[in-house]
C-alpha cells in the first residue's frame, strides 16, 4: 500500500513538472494597442469601446480604399497612391509600403477629416458616429457632408439623426465619361458607415 502511494505520489510530481515547462515555454500574449491620435478623443478617458469603433473606422477605410503602392487613376478619375490619398504631396512620393500609407492615414489624413466634421456638425455625436462621418466624408468629400448635416432640410444639425442613415446610402453612384453608374462597393460602405452610425456592428 506504501509503494502504490509512493508511485503516485511520484507520477503527480512528474505530471506537474511537466505542465510547468509547457506553461512557462509558451509566448506571453502580447496586448493588441490601437492609437488613437489625442485629436480624436472627446474626453480625457479612453474606453475600450473608443478603441474598438476607431479600430473599426481605420480598418473598413482601408478596405474599401485598398492599398496601392504606386499611383493609379481610381474609379472617379483622379491620380491616387496608399490608401486613397489624392493630395499632391502623397503623389509626389510616387511609392510607398503600407507601413507608411497607414501611419499617414491614421497620423494626417483622418485627424483631417475629423476636423471637418466637427466644424459642420452642430450638434453631440457619439465616437461610433463621429468615425462613421470621417469614413464618409474621405470618401464623398466636405460638400456631401454639408448637404447630409444640412439643418434646413431637417437633417442632422436640426436634430434628426435618423435622417443620416437613408441619406448616406444614397451616395453610391459616380461619374466615369459620361455615365453615371452605381458601385457594388461604395453601395456596401455606405452600408457599412450607416451601420457604425447607428451603433451596429457588421
Amino acid at each position: 500500500m506504501k509503494m502504490l502511494l509512493l508511485m503516485n505520489l511520484v507520477a503527480m510530481t512528474i505530471e506537474c513538472y511537466l505542465l510547468s515547462n509547457i506553461i512557462h515555454r509558451q509566448p506571453p500574449v502580447q496586448p493588441i494597442i490601437i492609437e488613437i491620435p489625442l485629436s480624436f478623443l472627446n474626453s480625457a478617458v479612453t474606453t475600450q469601446l473608443d478603441c474598438e469603433c476607431f479600430g473599426r473606422m481605420v480598418e473598413m477605410i482601408k478596405r474599401f480604399e485598398s492599398f496601392k503602392p504606386i499611383m493609379y487613376t481610381c474609379a472617379g478619375g483622379k491620380q491616387t497612391i496608399g490608401y486613397g490619398f489624392t493630395d499632391a504631396k502623397y503623389l509626389k512620393m510616387k511609392r510607398m509600403t503600407e507601413s507608411q500609407a497607414s501611419k499617414i492615414l491614421v497620423n494626417e489624413v483622418i485627424p483631417r477629416y475629423q476636423a471637418l466634421v466637427r466644424k459642420h456638425v452642430k450638434v453631440p455625436l457619439t465616437i461610433n458616429q463621429e468615425c462613421a462621418l470621417v469614413s464618409f466624408t474621405y470618401n464623398c468629400g466636405e460638400g456631401s457632408l454639408v448637404k447630409v448635416v444640412d439643418a434646413r432640410l431637417n437633417r442632422l444639425n436640426k436634430g434628426n439623426y435618423h435622417s443620416v442613415s437613408p441619406i448616406l446610402l444614397q451616395y453610391t453612384k459616380v461619374r466615369v465619361g459620361n455615365k453615371i453608374k452605381t458601385l457594388n462597393g461604395l453601395v456596401t460602405r455606405r452600408e457599412h458607415e450607416a451601420a457604425m452610425f447607428e451603433g451596429k456592428v457588421i
